[in-house]
């Protein structure tokens, strides 16, 4: 870490995060079979950093990781219960999200998105956030769009992932929203 740079404070004592049928809360150990379902995907594994398949031992490192100071790793439920994704923060500004299969196309990608967008912004005061996307993801590029975020320019970069180089997308929302001139 940069010695002139302060940590940043994601929020976490601000509990859970609660927005128009949705709660965001920090996993808990209780969720671990639930993070193997969800996340023990094949869609999942081609398009995020998660180990495919994902096991149990992978559900209880990950759970260990989101209790880092560097990120905000976030269930998705609707009853502040019940795991049906999960949404993160990076203390850099990245944000992340992905949906069990069972749960996607219910708009909860993109209310998750626009509910921890608003927290980055306004509670831990980042300016620029950004996603990551595969160009070829049209649900995830469609949540983008849905969530205020634009192109960035340049607008793609090339990552290692998994033994194979890939370009992403770098979509960014920056607050406050620039005014178009128009």
């Amino acid at each position: 870490m940069d010695a002139e740079r302060a940590p940043v404070d994601l929020g976490r004592r601000a509990g859970p995060l609660i927005g128009p049928g949705l709660v965001l809360r920090e996993w808990q150990q209780r969720d671990l079979p639930d993070m193997v379902e969800l996340f023990d995907d094949p869609d999942v594994g081609l398009r995020t950093p998660l180990p495919s398949p994902f096991t149990p031992a992978d559900a209880a490192a990950r759970l260990l990781r989101a209790s880092e100071p560097d990120r905000l790793m976030l269930a998705v439920t609707t009853d502040g219960r019940q795991p049906l994704g999960e949404a993160l923060l990076t203390a850099d500004g990245e944000l992340g999200y992905l949906m069990g299969r069972q749960h996607r196309g219910q708009g909860l990608a993109t209310r998750a998105v626009l509910l921890l967008r608003e927290h980055a912004h306004r509670t831990v005061g980042l300016a620029v956030l950004r996603l990551r996307i595969d160009p070829d993801n049209r649900a995830s590029v469609a949540v983008a769009q849905r969530s205020g975020f634009h192109l960035a320019r340049p607008a793609a970069e090339t990552v290692d992932h998994k033994g194979r180089r890939i370009t992403l997308d770098v979509w960014e929302h920056a607050f406050p929203p620039e005014n178009p001139a128009g």
